[in-house]
Protein backbone atom coordinates (compact mmCIF):
# COMPACT_ATOMS: atom_id res chain seq x y z
CA UNK A 1 0.00 0.00 0.00
CA UNK A 2 1.08 3.58 -0.68
CA UNK A 3 1.16 6.23 2.03
CA UNK A 4 -1.62 8.85 2.03
CA UNK A 5 -1.68 12.03 4.14
CA UNK A 6 -3.13 11.07 7.52
CA UNK A 7 -2.31 7.41 6.96
CA UNK A 8 -3.54 4.70 4.60
CA UNK A 9 -6.61 2.73 5.75
CA UNK A 10 -6.97 -0.96 4.88
CA UNK A 11 -9.17 -3.91 5.78
CA UNK A 12 -7.97 -6.70 8.07
CA UNK A 13 -9.88 -9.93 8.75
CA UNK A 14 -9.37 -12.43 11.54
CA UNK A 15 -11.19 -15.56 12.64
CA UNK A 16 -11.76 -19.25 11.98
CA UNK A 17 -12.23 -20.11 8.33
CA UNK A 18 -14.03 -23.25 7.23
CA UNK A 19 -12.37 -25.15 4.40
CA UNK A 20 -12.54 -28.65 2.99
CA UNK A 21 -9.96 -29.96 5.48
CA UNK A 22 -11.64 -28.59 8.61
CA UNK A 23 -15.18 -29.30 7.42
CA UNK A 24 -14.60 -32.99 6.85
CA UNK A 25 -12.06 -33.77 9.56
CA UNK A 26 -12.81 -36.53 12.07
CA UNK A 27 -13.66 -34.53 15.19
CA UNK A 28 -14.60 -37.64 17.21
CA UNK A 29 -16.62 -36.84 20.34
CA UNK A 30 -15.77 -33.10 20.25
CA UNK A 31 -18.82 -30.93 19.66
CA UNK A 32 -17.32 -27.45 20.12
CA UNK A 33 -14.15 -25.36 20.23
CA UNK A 34 -14.33 -23.74 23.65
CA UNK A 35 -13.77 -20.00 24.25
CA UNK A 36 -12.12 -19.33 20.89
CA UNK A 37 -10.23 -16.05 20.50
CA UNK A 38 -7.75 -14.51 18.11
CA UNK A 39 -4.96 -12.17 19.20
CA UNK A 40 -3.61 -10.00 16.38
CA UNK A 41 -0.36 -8.15 17.18
CA UNK A 42 0.11 -4.95 15.17
CA UNK A 43 3.64 -3.89 14.20
CA UNK A 44 4.90 -0.37 14.85
CA UNK A 45 3.22 2.17 12.58
CA UNK A 46 0.06 0.08 12.00
CA UNK A 47 -2.86 1.37 14.07
CA UNK A 48 -6.41 0.29 14.90
CA UNK A 49 -9.17 2.44 13.37
CA UNK A 50 -12.48 0.67 13.91
CA UNK A 51 -14.37 -2.60 14.14
CA UNK A 52 -16.51 -3.09 11.03
CA UNK A 53 -18.55 -6.13 12.03
CA UNK A 54 -18.37 -9.76 10.96
CA UNK A 55 -20.36 -12.94 10.54
CA UNK A 56 -21.69 -12.10 14.01
CA UNK A 57 -21.35 -9.11 16.34
CA UNK A 58 -18.22 -10.22 18.19
CA UNK A 59 -16.73 -8.69 21.32
CA UNK A 60 -13.29 -7.20 20.79
CA UNK A 61 -10.65 -5.44 22.89
CA UNK A 62 -7.70 -3.25 21.85
CA UNK A 63 -4.74 -3.54 24.25
CA UNK A 64 -1.65 -1.37 23.88
CA UNK A 65 1.74 -2.83 24.84
CA UNK A 66 0.21 -6.29 25.03
CA UNK A 67 2.13 -8.54 27.46
CA UNK A 68 5.04 -6.05 27.34
CA UNK A 69 5.70 -6.75 23.65
CA UNK A 70 5.47 -3.08 22.72
CA UNK A 71 2.76 -4.02 20.22
CA UNK A 72 -0.95 -3.23 20.18
CA UNK A 73 -3.17 -6.32 20.28
CA UNK A 74 -6.66 -6.72 18.87
CA UNK A 75 -8.32 -9.52 20.84
CA UNK A 76 -11.49 -10.89 19.23
CA UNK A 77 -13.72 -13.25 21.22
CA UNK A 78 -15.65 -15.79 19.15
CA UNK A 79 -16.90 -17.78 22.15
CA UNK A 80 -17.80 -21.45 21.83
CA UNK A 81 -17.78 -22.56 18.19
CA UNK A 82 -20.11 -25.50 17.55
CA UNK A 83 -18.74 -28.43 15.53
CA UNK A 84 -21.18 -30.49 13.49
CA UNK A 85 -20.50 -34.17 12.86
CA UNK A 86 -20.95 -33.92 9.11
CA UNK A 87 -19.41 -30.65 7.98
CA UNK A 88 -17.48 -29.10 10.88
CA UNK A 89 -18.08 -25.49 11.88
CA UNK A 90 -19.27 -22.30 10.20
CA UNK A 91 -16.93 -19.43 9.28
CA UNK A 92 -16.21 -17.08 12.17
CA UNK A 93 -14.84 -13.81 10.75
CA UNK A 94 -14.36 -10.34 12.24
CA UNK A 95 -13.46 -7.37 10.04
CA UNK A 96 -11.41 -4.35 11.15
CA UNK A 97 -10.18 -1.19 9.53
CA UNK A 98 -6.52 -0.56 10.30
CA UNK A 99 -4.30 2.31 9.22
CA UNK A 100 -0.70 2.40 8.02
CA UNK A 101 0.78 5.64 9.39
CA UNK A 102 3.92 7.51 8.39
CA UNK A 103 5.73 5.59 11.16
CA UNK A 104 5.23 2.22 9.46
CA UNK A 105 8.38 0.48 8.29
CA UNK A 106 9.15 0.67 4.59
CA UNK A 107 8.57 -2.70 2.94
CA UNK A 108 7.14 -5.68 4.80
CA UNK A 109 5.17 -5.18 8.03
CA UNK A 110 3.98 -8.42 9.66
CA UNK A 111 0.70 -8.75 11.59
CA UNK A 112 0.94 -11.94 13.65
CA UNK A 113 -2.38 -13.53 14.60
CA UNK A 114 -2.71 -16.27 17.23
CA UNK A 115 -5.71 -18.57 17.65
CA UNK A 116 -6.28 -19.57 21.28
CA UNK A 117 -8.97 -21.73 22.88
CA UNK A 118 -9.48 -23.68 26.09
CA UNK A 119 -9.44 -27.28 24.82
CA UNK A 120 -6.17 -27.03 22.86
CA UNK A 121 -4.91 -30.17 24.62
CA UNK A 122 -7.56 -32.09 22.67
CA UNK A 123 -7.87 -30.06 19.45
CA UNK A 124 -4.37 -29.53 18.11
CA UNK A 125 -3.70 -26.60 15.75
CA UNK A 126 -3.15 -27.42 12.09
CA UNK A 127 0.36 -27.40 10.65
CA UNK A 128 -0.05 -25.68 7.31
CA UNK A 129 2.42 -26.41 4.52
CA UNK A 130 5.32 -23.91 4.25
CA UNK A 131 4.22 -22.03 7.39
CA UNK A 132 5.46 -22.22 10.96
CA UNK A 133 1.93 -22.21 12.34
CA UNK A 134 2.43 -24.32 15.47
CA UNK A 135 4.08 -22.25 18.22
CA UNK A 136 4.44 -22.38 21.98
CA UNK A 137 2.39 -19.99 24.08
CA UNK A 138 5.48 -18.08 25.29
CA UNK A 139 3.39 -15.03 26.25
CA UNK A 140 0.77 -17.06 28.16
CA UNK A 141 -1.95 -15.51 26.04
CA UNK A 142 -4.72 -17.47 27.75
CA UNK A 143 -3.41 -16.56 31.23
CA UNK A 144 -3.38 -20.15 32.50
CA UNK A 145 0.30 -20.18 33.51
CA UNK A 146 1.21 -22.82 30.90
CA UNK A 147 3.75 -21.49 28.38
CA UNK A 148 4.45 -24.88 26.80
CA UNK A 149 1.05 -25.48 25.22
CA UNK A 150 0.77 -25.15 21.44
CA UNK A 151 -1.28 -22.51 19.63
CA UNK A 152 -1.71 -21.63 15.97
CA UNK A 153 -0.02 -18.56 14.48
CA UNK A 154 -0.49 -17.08 11.02
CA UNK A 155 1.20 -14.03 9.50
CA UNK A 156 -0.29 -11.28 7.35
CA UNK A 157 2.23 -9.23 5.37
CA UNK A 158 1.51 -5.56 4.67
CA UNK A 159 3.87 -4.08 2.05
CA UNK A 160 4.18 -0.36 2.73
CA UNK A 161 5.44 2.29 0.29
CA UNK A 162 6.20 5.55 2.15
CA UNK A 163 5.68 9.10 0.90
CA UNK A 164 8.26 10.77 -1.38
CA UNK A 165 10.22 12.26 1.50
CA UNK A 166 12.93 11.36 3.99
CA UNK A 167 11.46 8.66 6.23
CA UNK A 168 12.58 8.05 9.81
CA UNK A 169 11.86 4.81 11.67
CA UNK A 170 13.00 3.37 15.01
CA UNK A 171 12.89 -0.18 16.36
CA UNK A 172 14.20 -1.99 19.43
CA UNK A 173 16.61 -4.94 19.35
CA UNK A 174 17.83 -7.08 22.16
CA UNK A 175 21.58 -7.69 22.34
CA UNK A 176 21.22 -10.75 20.11
CA UNK A 177 20.01 -8.43 17.33
CA UNK A 178 16.52 -9.91 17.60
CA UNK A 179 13.69 -7.64 16.46
CA UNK A 180 11.05 -10.24 17.35
CA UNK A 181 9.08 -8.60 20.14
CA UNK A 182 6.45 -11.32 20.57
CA UNK A 183 8.76 -12.92 23.13
CA UNK A 184 8.91 -10.64 26.12
CA UNK A 185 12.64 -10.87 26.92
CA UNK A 186 13.37 -7.18 27.49
CA UNK A 187 12.61 -6.74 31.17
CA UNK A 188 13.53 -3.75 33.32
CA UNK A 189 17.28 -3.69 33.82
CA UNK A 190 18.05 -5.52 30.57
CA UNK A 191 20.18 -3.93 27.87
CA UNK A 192 18.76 -3.22 24.42
CA UNK A 193 19.67 -1.42 21.21
CA UNK A 194 17.61 1.29 19.55
CA UNK A 195 17.95 1.10 15.76
CA UNK A 196 17.23 4.38 13.96
CA UNK A 197 16.70 4.02 10.21
CA UNK A 198 16.75 6.92 7.75
CA UNK A 199 15.44 6.18 4.23
CA UNK A 200 15.71 8.80 1.49
CA UNK A 201 12.51 8.26 -0.48
CA UNK A 202 12.64 11.77 -1.96
CA UNK A 203 13.69 12.61 -5.51
CA UNK A 204 17.02 14.24 -4.62
CA UNK A 205 20.11 13.37 -2.59
CA UNK A 206 20.06 14.76 0.96
CA UNK A 207 23.15 16.87 1.68
CA UNK A 208 22.13 18.45 5.01
CA UNK A 209 20.28 16.64 7.75
CA UNK A 210 20.22 16.35 11.53
CA UNK A 211 18.40 13.54 13.35
CA UNK A 212 17.46 14.04 17.01
CA UNK A 213 16.40 11.12 19.18
CA UNK A 214 14.99 11.87 22.62
CA UNK A 215 15.38 9.04 25.14
CA UNK A 216 12.19 7.90 26.90
CA UNK A 217 11.32 8.76 30.48
CA UNK A 218 8.15 8.21 32.50
CA UNK A 219 5.24 10.49 31.51
CA UNK A 220 7.21 12.23 28.75
CA UNK A 221 5.78 13.88 25.64
CA UNK A 222 6.44 13.68 21.92
CA UNK A 223 9.53 15.44 20.64
CA UNK A 224 7.48 17.45 18.11
CA UNK A 225 3.97 18.96 18.30
CA UNK A 226 0.94 17.78 16.34
CA UNK A 227 -0.97 19.87 13.80
CA UNK A 228 -2.56 21.92 16.62
CA UNK A 229 0.76 22.65 18.32
CA UNK A 230 0.06 20.19 21.15
CA UNK A 231 2.79 17.88 22.45
CA UNK A 232 1.09 14.51 22.97
CA UNK A 233 1.91 12.01 25.70
CA UNK A 234 4.39 9.39 24.46
CA UNK A 235 3.10 6.72 26.82
CA UNK A 236 6.49 6.00 28.40
CA UNK A 237 6.35 4.37 31.84
CA UNK A 238 10.10 4.14 32.59
CA UNK A 239 13.43 5.58 31.47
CA UNK A 240 15.92 3.90 29.14
CA UNK A 241 19.29 5.61 29.67
CA UNK A 242 22.28 4.89 27.45
CA UNK A 243 24.61 2.14 28.64
CA UNK A 244 27.36 3.08 26.12
CA UNK A 245 28.24 5.84 23.69
CA UNK A 246 27.06 5.55 20.09
CA UNK A 247 30.68 5.78 18.95
CA UNK A 248 31.64 2.66 20.93
CA UNK A 249 29.26 0.30 19.13
CA UNK A 250 30.82 -1.73 16.32
CA UNK A 251 27.60 -1.57 14.31
CA UNK A 252 28.05 2.21 13.93
CA UNK A 253 31.59 2.05 12.54
CA UNK A 254 30.65 2.88 8.93
CA UNK A 255 27.99 5.41 9.91
CA UNK A 256 30.50 7.43 11.94
CA UNK A 257 32.49 8.10 8.78
CA UNK A 258 29.55 10.16 7.52
CA UNK A 259 27.90 11.54 10.67
CA UNK A 260 28.97 13.47 13.75
CA UNK A 261 27.29 12.58 17.05
CA UNK A 262 26.31 14.97 19.85
CA UNK A 263 24.65 14.53 23.26
CA UNK A 264 22.28 16.70 25.32
CA UNK A 265 22.14 16.40 29.10
CA UNK A 266 18.95 18.34 29.90
CA UNK A 267 15.32 17.40 29.41
CA UNK A 268 13.48 19.87 27.15
CA UNK A 269 9.77 20.52 26.64
CA UNK A 270 9.68 21.85 23.06
CA UNK A 271 11.43 21.08 19.79
CA UNK A 272 12.84 24.61 19.76
CA UNK A 273 14.41 24.15 23.20
CA UNK A 274 15.82 20.79 22.12
CA UNK A 275 17.40 22.15 18.95
CA UNK A 276 18.80 25.27 20.64
CA UNK A 277 20.04 23.53 23.81
CA UNK A 278 23.66 22.67 24.54
CA UNK A 279 24.97 19.75 22.46
CA UNK A 280 28.19 18.08 23.61
CA UNK A 281 30.67 15.69 22.07
CA UNK A 282 31.49 12.33 23.65
CA UNK A 283 34.65 13.82 25.16
CA UNK A 284 32.59 16.51 26.91
CA UNK A 285 30.20 14.05 28.63
CA UNK A 286 31.53 12.83 31.99
CA UNK A 287 28.53 10.64 32.91
CA UNK A 288 26.69 8.76 30.18
CA UNK A 289 23.64 8.23 32.42
CA UNK A 290 22.96 11.98 32.20
CA UNK A 291 22.33 11.88 28.45
CA UNK A 292 18.74 12.78 27.55
CA UNK A 293 18.93 13.25 23.77
CA UNK A 294 21.22 12.29 20.88
CA UNK A 295 21.81 14.15 17.62
CA UNK A 296 23.30 12.81 14.40
CA UNK A 297 24.56 15.45 11.95
CA UNK A 298 25.54 14.63 8.36
CA UNK A 299 29.12 15.76 7.76
CA UNK A 300 29.95 18.44 5.19
CA UNK A 301 30.51 16.87 1.78
CA UNK A 302 28.49 13.73 2.63
CA UNK A 303 25.02 12.90 1.30
CA UNK A 304 22.25 10.31 1.52
CA UNK A 305 21.43 9.25 -2.01
CA UNK A 306 17.95 8.67 -3.39
CA UNK A 307 16.56 5.30 -2.14
CA UNK A 308 19.50 4.91 0.23
CA UNK A 309 19.02 3.65 3.79
CA UNK A 310 21.23 4.62 6.73
CA UNK A 311 21.09 2.84 10.10
CA UNK A 312 22.34 4.03 13.50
Amino acid sequence: MIYQPGGTPFEFRTGLLRNKETAYSNWGPIDKITNAKTVALLPSGIEFDEYRGGTKDYHYQVVKNYKNTGKTAIITTFGDVAIRKIDGYDDQVAVYQLRATKDAKRGSNIIETYLIYDNNDVIRPAKLQNYDTQVKDTLDMDNDGNKDEIFMRVATTITYVPALEVVLHKEVKNLNDNLETTTSDLDLGNKAHYVVTVFNNSTEAVKRISIIDKLPKANDKSITPDETGHYKERGSTFSTPLYDFVENLEANKEMLKRFDVFYQLEYTDTIEATKEGAWLTKAQVDDISKVKSIKFVLKTGESINVKETVNF
